[in-house]
């Protein structure tokens, strides 16, 4: 969640008011999507913050009017929810596929697709979905979590044609290795073995989640406004080799 917190506060630093959804809780916490939101300050700024399943329709409808309940619109939405697993496809069973789909793939559809629909009617709106270099670049033991990567750039790119007329943007990043905890609960060196493999990278080093938050927020942003429909790769040059 460490890459989510921050990419969140990257948003909240150009944003007056911020809503996030963590799917993992707090120690004793529970995963019920019906779970009261609780309301922070951040930097001076109002962000709402509440935990539910990603990949659930309900989280993304009660997102959504949360959002809308407290700040009256939805400007912005970043689908940064992902989980991955490592093991040889031919060892993977259906169920271990089907559950990292849910989350990578089936969560990102439900909470564009509500955002959506709060955006069209205003004929405005940016959604940033976070995907990987996985979409394009091979590695072996991810075929669920790369092929979800995949599905995430094509969903982007069909949702940004069907949407450029109504005003909407719709983007994504591809990060190449970061120092986060995603690898966490597949490996007890995760976050030292994305440093370790980050070296490969042209750059010669890990990306830091903040650096990648700083292209969530510019494509998210009004600065990016003729950009609508890419995959912007932040893997330190690891797909243009």
């Amino acid at each position: 969640m460490q890459y989510g917190v921050r990419r969140t506060d990257g948003t909240a630093e150009e944003s007056r008011y911020v809503g996030s959804i963590d799917r993992t809780p707090p120690p004793g916490g529970s995963m019920d999507p019906v779970m009261r939101h609780r309301s922070v300050v951040v930097r001076r700024k109002r962000w709402v913050h509440r935990f539910g399943d990603h990949s659930k329709e309900e989280t993304a409808r009660r997102a959504v009017a949360l959002a809308l309940e407290r700040f009256g619109k939805v400007d912005i939405l970043v689908n940064n929810a992902a989980r991955i697993l490592n093991k040889l496809a031919v060892d993977m069973t259906v169920d271990e596929w089907d559950s990292l789909m849910a989350v990578n793939a089936r969560g990102m559809f439900v909470h564009a697709r509500e955002a959506l629909r709060a955006m069209i009617p205003r004929e405005a709106g940016s959604i940033v979905n976070v995907g990987s270099y996985a979409c394009y670049y091979a590695l072996p033991t991810i075929s669920a979590y790369a092929a979800s990567k995949g599905a995430v750039a094509q969903l982007t790119k069909v949702l940004a044609i069907e949407n450029a007329a109504h005003g909407v943007r719709v983007n994504a990043v591809a990060p190449g290795d970061v120092e986060t905890g995603i690898l966490d609960e597949v490996r007890p060196d995760g976050r030292q073995f994305l440093v370790e493999h980050g070296k490969a990278a042209p750059i010669g080093r890990v990306a830091q989640p903040g650096e990648i938050a700083e292209v969530i927020a510019f494509l998210a942003s009004d600065r990016a406004s003729f950009v609508t429909g890419s995959v912007v790769m932040a893997d330190g040059g690891y797909t243009a080799v």
